[in-house]
């Protein structure tokens, strides 16, 4: 009788974190910035032009000495949270990528690669992201040390990143200079047409 040879199976490599992060590229925080930027232009729009239509039935009385306390405002204030929470967490899972993140071809990652970025995971990190700075009083300090972790640390991880376990990472090369001004032009031009 013949022994099979070797028939046992290979022992599981345990991926780590830090195995991960020396094969694959992590987007710095300009990159992660300037996507952001471009993705929050793009909710504020939106938002902007639902409150636009809104306010044609409603014609709400918007005075600047109130504008802390006026209901519109702390309206449209929640209406653009929430927007943007699902907005970036459901371009996440579904795209891969927002569109702002696919121009500078970075993407969020779960740290294992065998991992798939979840709907509670990505609302979780997105709620975070964009809660941070929501935080009275220290809110954007919180988010300006945030964003030096992300610059300065080892692993790109900003504290929304860590909870969830993920990263961002690069899969293809940002689009050039001169076409991120012209979508920032555009982008400019747009929300003041909407504000003006």
């Amino acid at each position: 009788i013949v022994e099979p040879n070797n028939l046992t199976p290979a022992p599981l490599v345990e991926q780590n974190s830090n195995s991960n992060l020396n094969t694959i590229k992590l987007a710095g925080a300009a990159f992660r910035a300037s996507a952001f930027l471009i993705d929050s232009a793009l909710i504020l729009i939106f938002s902007l032009s639902i409150a636009f239509l809104i306010s044609i039935f409603l014609k709400p009385e918007l005075e600047l000495s109130t504008i802390d306390s006026n209901p519109y405002v702390i309206l449209f204030g929640l209406f653009n949270f929430i927007v943007g929470v699902c907005y970036f967490a459901l371009f996440n899972v579904v795209k891969g990528a927002t569109p702002g993140k696919k121009l500078y071809g970075i993407r969020v990652s779960p740290m294992n690669p065998v991992d798939k970025l979840t709907y509670p995971k990505s609302f979780v990190r997105e709620t975070m992201k964009l809660g941070i700075p929501s935080i009275p009083v220290i809110g954007w300090i919180l988010n300006l040390i945030n964003f030096l972790i992300i610059a300065f640390s080892k692993s790109k991880q900003g504290i929304h990143d860590r909870v969830v376990s993920s990263h961002v990472i690069v899969v293809n090369k940002a689009i050039s200079l001169w076409k991120q001004v012209v979508i920032y032009l555009a982008l400019i031009f747009l929300v003041a047409i909407l504000t003006g």
